[in-house]
């Protein structure tokens, strides 16, 4: 199996094949991953610059698992990989009468999702030549994605196709292109709806700078904003980034006790009224398992932990709650071999 051994620099980073490039989450956290181990060194995309501190304050979409999950795949040779998930998620309790335990355990819905990944060239232990990727996903819902990428020198394009079901005027195509130097990279992404650039870049050994400006075709309106990444030390690094289009201004931290411990803090003002919502995140990272716990400033708990037992197996454990809104929430998966999870 050559498998683990493919590389392709995806989404503005070195990816292994066996991530699934569909689910930005995933990407996100490999990201975060590839930046730690640089010791900050590696300079994210524009969108993806504040991923390293909601990863530990939980805030990814991706980050809570409800019910029970399955995850299973095995490549088929040294450029194809297919991977199953299926998912059983309770219920949302009813509003009315408050938290109901058994109601929330039981009457659970069968949810399958198929990831389907091919990459073009040729990938052995001696020889890595990736020329492009081709990745399908599509799960029970009607709902469904495809992916074409190939990478250039310092060029990368990106096509992605997305169906929300049968009906094609929920339909969404995107194109991106990427170039990159040594010292910054810019976005461009073009939609029906929107034409987007982002810059990210390098001011010295310390500060990362970028901005962006979104031109929304529907409204003839052009939407701006910057981010910034201060690395005070190579334990210490504090983000901003203000959003005119999402109206939103979010200050975050993230220092690391030890070689295996992060803390993270995030406030976020959104909104007309700049509402704020604090979050603390805490990260312990074993050799064999990871514990993550976060806490809001509404009141919200979340703990995560996952045991992975030489990547052939990976257990994850969830637990979440507000007590004052009597809202609970609980889950595990199981992912066997190269999935996605």
């Amino acid at each position: 199996m050559y498998w683990a051994h493919v590389k392709a620099n995806m989404f503005g980073r070195t990816a292994k094949c066996e991530e699934h490039p569909l689910a930005d989450d995933l990407d996100e956290v490999e990201i975060i991953e590839e930046e730690q181990q640089t010791q900050g060194a590696y300079l994210p995309p524009y969108r993806m610059l504040l991923q390293a501190v909601k990863s530990i304050t939980m805030n990814l979409g991706g980050s809570e698992i409800n019910g029970f999950k399955l995850n299973f795949g095995f490549p088929l040779s040294p450029n194809f990989l297919m991977s199953h998930e299926i998912q059983m998620a309770p219920p949302k309790p009813k509003q009315q009468g408050g938290f109901n335990m058994m109601e929330l355990m039981g009457g659970k819905t069968p949810f399958y999702t198929l990831n389907v990944q091919y990459h073009h060239g040729v990938f052995t232990e001696k020889s890595q030549k990736h020329i492009c990727s081709l990745v399908g996903k599509v799960d029970s819902n009607g709902k469904v994605d495809a992916i074409f990428f190939a990478p250039f020198k310092r060029l990368n394009l990106r096509l992605h196709f997305a169906f929300l079901n049968s009906n094609m005027q929920f339909s969404n195509t995107s194109l991106e292109a990427e170039y990159k130097d040594k010292y910054s990279k810019h976005t461009f992404t073009f939609t029906p709806q929107a034409y987007e650039y982002t810059l990210m870049s390098k001011l010295g050994n310390k500060l990362a700078f970028g901005v962006e400006a979104t031109y929304m075709k529907q409204v003839d309106k052009i939407g701006v904003g910057f981010a910034l990444r201060y690395m005070r030390n190579l334990r210490e690094r504090y983000y901003v980034n203000w959003s005119e289009s999402m109206q939103a201004t979010v200050f975050g931290s993230l220092i690391k006790l030890d070689n295996n411990t992060s803390l993270a803090t995030e406030l976020e003002m959104a909104g007309e009224n700049y509402a704020s919502l604090a979050a603390l995140g805490y990260r312990r990272k074993g050799r064999n398992y990871e514990v993550n716990s976060a806490i809001k400033s509404n009141g919200e708990m979340k703990t995560l932990f996952t045991y992975n037992s030489l990547n052939l197996y990976k257990l994850k454990f969830f637990l979440a709650g507000n007590f004052a809104r009597e809202d609970f929430r609980s889950g595990y998966s199981i992912s066997i071999g190269q999935s996605d999870d």
